[in-house]
């Protein structure tokens, strides 16, 4: 029993997508910038600004969903979403 649970673990990492999950985090982290500037992005996500501006160009960049969270916890709070409406 658990050897098949190894076995269906190994397999679906084996067909894990890496590439299109990195496209959607860098499509996700550009919309982020567009909607709220590089400088205010890296301080969300707790990156450089460079860092950012790397990852937005950069065509296979390797972008942490920690990051990506952290910055979507912050937009999607409350009071950073009643301060865009101001």
């Amino acid at each position: 029993m658990a050897n098949n649970k190894v076995n269906i673990v190994k397999g679906i990492l084996a067909r894990r997508n890496d590439a299109a999950i990195m496209r959607e985090r860098q499509q996700e982290l550009t919309a982020m910038v567009e909607a709220n500037g590089a400088d205010i992005v890296a301080l969300a996500t707790g990156l450089k600004e460079s860092t950012i501006g790397q990852y937005v160009r950069d065509r296979n960049a390797r972008i942490s969903l920690t990051a990506i969270d952290q910055a979507r916890y912050v937009f999607n709070h409350p009071q950073y979403v009643a301060a865009q409406q101001k």
